[in-house]
């Protein structure tokens, strides 16, 4: 009885984990979040390390696009919190493609889609081209790297988001 006491315990936590969106590889060398480390994110967040949380989780792509083989690695969505400031979060998503120019395209694309509901400036010196959207409902900034598309949406501030860009383009 005992045994099947703690089957059923192991499940329980399995579910939970899996409900809260906690995996494996949101934990060491299994995460496909490998440019920001927890040490970077907690400098730029301005908290101790060990207050930070991190999951990762490979986003679902679309049956054409997993038929077709446009991305190299499935989208890979990244996120650190504060375990005890919630305002106090990191959140990206990188999108590695087989083909740069299908690359280039979604992010053309993603830019003109934000040129239509907020203000869209250039971003110099950061990848091969970088946009930032930011007005008081989103502040978002986007970077174009060869084949790799980075799309990164808190903390909403700017000099963070490059701060990000920058650790990301370095693994």
């Amino acid at each position: 009885m005992k045994r099947r006491g703690m089957k059923w315990v192991a499940v329980l936590v399995a579910v939970i984990c899996f409900g809260l969106g906690f995996s494996a590889r949101g934990w060491g060398a299994g995460s496909c979040c490998q440019g920001l480390s927890l040490k970077a994110a907690a400098r730029i967040l301005k908290v101790k390390p060990a207050d930070l949380t991190m999951t990762s989780r490979h986003l679902m792509v679309s049956p054409d696009d997993t038929k077709n083989g446009t991305y190299k690695a499935p989208p890979c969505d990244c996120a650190f919190r504060s375990r005890t400031d919630f305002l106090k979060s990191i959140h990206y998503v990188t999108y590695t493609y087989n083909d740069p120019a299908r690359a280039r395209a979604t992010f053309r694309k993603m830019r003109s889609n934000f040129s239509t509901v907020s203000k869209v400036d250039k971003v110099p010196s950061l990848g091969d081209d970088a946009f930032y959207a930011g007005d008081s409902r989103f502040k978002r900034l986007v970077v174009l790297k060869g084949s790799l598309l980075i799309d990164i949406r808190s903390p909403r501030i700017f000099r963070s988001q490059k701060e990000i860009a920058r650790f990301v383009l370095e693994k």
